[in-house]
């Protein structure tokens, strides 16, 4: 840049953040977009693989609860690790630090809510006691997507919105790979929990190690920005 020229600097990089934002539109709108399709195979393409719609709708009955806490946990997560890193990136490390803590408790206990209560919910709540141990596999979902919530909403935070979407069409695609594989294998519902419960592992563990290669080492004696008060107006 021309240091003498503050001005046209500065028009620069206005431009350049711009053309960036406009990238990041264009590449999390691509991967929603494949998502949202990852989706519809699965409802088109699961009835037919499980082989009779009753069952196909005690997966719906499950999945619908589960994917409404998953859907509050990780855009509340995403959004609060994104505002603070996008404030000063110089506190990312921090913040993602903190936010596992923050989102360990938040999933973990949500979690471990689904999984205690999985009989009480599919007694009273479903009206059928048999989908107590659909509800008990799925309720790992929450406690892995809180954790990648915060990879993604650091990843969002820094604009890397490339890897952003790489990770999103990522996770979508082994979705469904591994759900639909599983029920064809003969696992049935189960099956398509157990492939939901593994592909939301794998990608958290996957962006947990990337995250933690981009920010490095938490520094001593930095203290991070608050987050769950943000948390909880999210």
């Amino acid at each position: 840049m021309d240091e003498s020229n503050p001005a046209k600097n500065n028009s620069k990089l206005q431009v350049q953040e711009t053309r960036a934002a406009q990238r990041g539109f264009f590449l999390i709108t691509g991967a929603k977009v494949w998502f949202l399709a990852a989706g519809t195979v699965l409802n088109i393409g699961l009835p037919r693989f499980l082989g009779d719609p009753a069952r196909f709708g005690d997966f719906a009955v499950v999945n619908t609860l589960i994917s409404i806490v998953n859907m509050v946990i990780i855009i509340a997560a995403v959004q609060v690790v994104s505002k603070r890193v996008s404030e000063n990136s110089a506190h990312a490390s921090v913040v993602r630090r903190d936010a596992i803590r923050l989102m360990l408790a938040v999933g973990g206990l949500t979690s471990l809510a689904l999984l205690l209560g999985a009989e009480v919910i599919s007694e009273h709540l479903f009206r059928d006691a048999t989908l107590a141990g659909f509800l008990a596999i799925g309720a790992l979902i929450p406690f892995f997507y809180g954790f990648y919530g915060v990879m993604v909403g650091l990843l969002n935070g820094l604009k890397l919105f490339a890897k952003q979407a790489l990770f999103d069409v990522g996770f979508a695609t082994m979705k469904v790979m591994l759900m639909v594989g599983l029920v064809i294998a003969g696992m049935g519902v189960g099956g398509a929990f157990v492939g939901f419960v593994v592909a939301a592992g794998v990608i958290t563990i996957v962006s947990y190690f990337y995250t933690r290669r981009v920010v490095g080492p938490v520094e001593p004696g930095i203290e991070g920005p608050p987050l769950a008060a943000f948390l909880v107006q999210v």
